[in-house]
């Protein structure tokens, strides 16, 4: 009788642990996946802010570079220059 207790006890306490824990431990896990994401995407945008930064600078010192960007995005040209366009 006492061992017949004892079992329907200890699976009483296990079914209460394992129904506290068991929702938590999936939004743990869920959150480490987010986490996961979201320190990629920090990376990522790390790496293009140092893209742009370098464009930056070298818009603002590079004057030849300034022109060839500004040329090519706008289609500026200088005066006195014939332009040829070629088909792709």
């Amino acid at each position: 009788m006492r061992l017949a207790l004892r079992i329907i006890l200890g699976s009483l306490v296990f079914i209460c642990l394992v129904a506290i824990y068991f929702p938590n431990y999936s939004k743990i896990r869920d959150l480490a996946e987010k986490r996961k994401k979201l320190r990629s995407r920090i990376e990522e945008t790390q790496e293009r802010m140092i893209q742009l930064e370098e464009e930056n600078r070298r818009l603002e010192e590079d004057p030849v570079y300034c022109e060839r960007v500004l040329r090519e995005k706008t289609g500026m040209v200088r005066e006195g220059e014939i332009v040829h366009e070629l088909s792709r």
